[in-house]
């Protein structure tokens, strides 16, 4: 970051230093982890009024309204609501997973629908994601609906749910290409970036010309030319690093995501509780998906977002929530080895 973006390599030191302050104060909390679970609606509920406050006081920055300044700092609400988002889903699917995992329920000798229980996620995620809508931030309108898709199949086991939220992530793609210019900007040039090579698709062929000129050992540190891609230390920071340590530089980095993915669901595997367990799961998961999707975007697998790569790219409010979901996960780790 000193090099890709000096002006602000100090801010994302600071950022850092936060963030782990906060990891270290999340793991000692998170050991009490179940106290969360009571507050699993007001945690959708404080998501939701963040967000309405957004809409409300925020600024609009590249086309999306996502941040509000406090004391000269930029903060992106939609990385913070994530911590809130990831309290109600465990809690809901701890409370309701059995009831989910099955089609219809028996009571008194007879068969109901188990619709109704599905309403208090439909409400949260619909209201959420509407007003992510309207505020014009559909990666993280992905990012959630692929996590909601991941932990109902994980506390389920049921492949409907998976297909349902594609299908809902289908919806909200064709939704956003024709209601916002700039989803429908960025779709375009993934389909064809030569086409727009003098305007919107050169920030996309400089990212994969930097890719191709890494090759398989990567020019060096220090030794490439990423910083020819616009905002390079944000939204394709993944193909700065390809283009200097290469494709193995840049399978190191994915290979390091799937670490954290696999100890994050060992952890879930080891929890005493089911809160627990889903808790685990959610974080490992979330972190996994985003990296996932910025990744595939920036190799032109799929369209690119403007999320960042947790814990690689500029940002001071996604590295202090990663940081803070990382500590819970530590505490979840804590009370399952200490029982």
């Amino acid at each position: 970051m000193t090099r890709l973006a000096p002006a602000v390599a100090q801010d994302q030191a600071n950022w850092i230093t936060l963030g782990i302050v906060l990891m270290v104060v999340a793991a000692a909390a998170g050991r009490r982890y179940q106290v969360l679970r009571r507050y699993k609606y007001t945690a959708a509920l404080v998501a939701v009024l963040i967000l309405l406050a957004t809409g409300v006081v925020g600024t609009t920055i590249n086309g999306a309204r996502l941040w509000v300044t406090v004391a000269d700092q930029t903060i992106q609400t939609t990385e913070i609501i994530k911590v809130f988002i990831v309290v109600f889903l465990a809690g809901y699917l701890a409370d309701e997973a059995g009831v989910l995992a099955s089609p219809r329920i028996s009571f008194a000798g007879r068969r109901y629908s188990a619709l109704p229980y599905v309403i208090p996620l439909l409400l949260t995620l619909g209201v959420a994601l509407g007003i992510i809508g309207l505020l014009k931030d559909l990666g993280q309108i992905v990012i959630l609906l692929l996590l909601t898709a991941a932990m109902l199949y994980v506390a389920t086991g049921r492949r409907m749910y998976v297909a349902l939220s594609g299908l809902l992530l289908a919806i909200a793609m064709v939704l956003g290409y024709y209601a916002f210019s700039h989803a429908r900007v960025r779709i375009d040039v993934w389909l064809d970036p030569q086409a727009h090579a003098d305007s919107t698709g050169y920030q996309t062929l400089q990212s994969t010309y930097a890719i191709q000129a890494g090759g398989v050992t990567g020019a060096g540190l220090a030794q490439g030319d990423p910083e020819s891609i616009p905002i390079v230390d944000t939204d394709y920071i993944f193909s700065a690093i390809a283009e200097e340590l290469g494709l193995a530089g840049a399978f190191g980095v994915v290979l390091l995501f799937g670490l954290l993915l696999f100890a994050g669901l060992r952890v879930a595997l080891s929890a005493r509780d089911d809160y627990g367990h889903l808790l685990a799961a959610c974080i490992a998961l979330l972190i996994a998906i985003q990296a996932a999707v910025i990744i595939a975007g920036n190799l032109r697998i799929v369209p690119t977002t403007g999320i960042t790569l947790p814990f690689v790219s500029y940002g001071g409010s996604s590295l202090v929530v990663n940081f803070l979901l990382l500590g819970l996960l530590l505490g979840v780790s804590q009370r399952a080895n200490s029982t």
